[in-house]
C-alpha cells in the first residue's frame, strides 16, 4: 500500500482524539530524521517527502484555502469552506442550486471573509519565521474543539526544526549523488 494519508482525529472527546496532533506529526518526522541520521538510510523517503512538500509547495499568504480557492459541496447542493464543517448551517456559503450570479456573489463575499481570518502576513508570531509563505495550518481544527478559529503555533518551533533538518539532509543527498 502507498501513498496513504493518515489524518488525526479532530475531537473534544479525549477518547477518540490525539492529544496535541500537531506535535504527534511532527514528531514522526522527527523519529524519521534521527533514524536517518543515525544510519537507517531506508527513512530517507519520509525525510525527502517533507523537504519535498516544503520545496514544491507554491508560496501562499494563507494558512488555509477553506472557502477562498477550496469549497465542499454536500449531498443537497450546500456548499461549504471546509469539509469539516459540512452541515455546520452557520459555515453554509451557499447551494449550487442558487442562481448563478447569487452563487458568485456569495463566493466572492466569503473568499473576502476568509482571506481575512487565514491571513499569515497578519499573525504577528509568523512574521519572521522562514517558513512564513510555505507552512500550512488548520484554522478549523480549534474552532472545532471550543475555541476561535486562529493557528495554534505551540508546534512551530518543533516543525520548524524538522523542516531545516530535513531539506538539509536532502541537499546533503542531492549533493553526493550529482558528484558521484
Amino acid at each position: 500500500m502507498e501513498n496513504v494519508m493518515i489524518v488525526p482525529v479532530i475531537s473534544k472527546d479525549p477518547t477518540l482524539a490525539l492529544p496535541n496532533r500537531d506535535f504527534f506529526i511532527v514528531d514522526e518526522y522527527q523519529t524519521a530524521i534521527n533514524s536517518y541520521q543515525n544510519g537507517n538510510k531506508q527513512e530517507i523517503d519520509s525525510v525527502e517527502r517533507l523537504a519535498n512538500q516544503v520545496l514544491n509547495a507554491p508560496p501562499t499568504c494563507l494558512y488555509c484555502g477553506s472557502g477562498i480557492t477550496e469549497f465542499v459541496v454536500d449531498s443537497e447542493g450546500d456548499v461549504f469552506p471546509c469539509q469539516l464543517l459540512v452541515s455546520n448551517k452557520n459555515f453554509l456559503i451557499g447551494n449550487v442550486y442558487d442562481t448563478k450570479e447569487k452563487l458568485r456573489q456569495l463566493l466572492i463575499t466569503s473568499k473576502q471573509k476568509y482571506s481575512k481570518i487565514f491571513d499569515k502576513t497578519k499573525d504577528n508570531e509568523c512574521q519572521n519565521c522562514f517558513l512564513q509563505f510555505f507552512c500550512r495550518g488548520c484554522p478549523i481544527a480549534p474552532y472545532l474543539l471550543g475555541n476561535s478559529m486562529h493557528i495554534p503555533h505551540e508546534s512551530c518551533q518543533l516543525l520548524k526544526e524538522v523542516v531545516k533538518n530535513s531539506i538539509l539532509i536532502k541537499a546533503e543527498k542531492d549533493f553526493v549523488e550529482s558528484n558521484s
